[in-house]
């Protein structure tokens, strides 16, 4: 594990227990600091106070989607965190998503250990809202 990775943080945003279990410990395996949020409520005060450098939310949260959520806390927060979608939503819904919710990106929840692990540092090696859209 490289030495530079322990810097970055991510907040996982997922009604699914399990899967934040699972993600959480991957990415903690890879080095990456993390916080977890079962729930769209309050996302924005664990922004603040996590100071997350990619916040990996789910797009079907029963509280507020996931876009919404995007929304929200990126005009209520401040920082340089990136919003990335991370579901299990067909990759052409997840990129028309990403697009008008001004989220910088997507994953697919297929993707999973080291190839999560490597998509995240390429999220927080780049400035938030860079215009761009990684097509994964």
């Amino acid at each position: 594990m490289p030495d530079d990775v322990a810097k970055y943080r991510v907040l996982v945003v997922d009604d699914d227990v399990l899967q934040l279990d699972v993600v959480s410990r991957t990415l903690r395996a890879f080095g990456f600091e993390v916080a977890t949020s079962q729930s769209a409520i309050g996302v924005t005060n664990s922004v603040r106070a996590f100071k997350p450098d990619v916040v990996l939310v789910d797009v079907n949260i029963p509280e507020m989607s996931g876009d919404k959520v995007v929304e929200v806390v990126r005009r209520l927060s401040q920082g340089a965190a990136r919003y990335v979608f991370y579901s299990a939503c067909d990759e052409a819904t997840l990129r028309k998503l990403a697009a008008q919710s001004r989220a910088d990106g997507w994953i697919t929840k297929s993707t999973v250990g080291l190839e999560l692990a490597a998509k995240l540092r390429t999220f927080c090696a780049v400035a938030p809202r860079a215009g761009s859209i990684p097509d994964w």
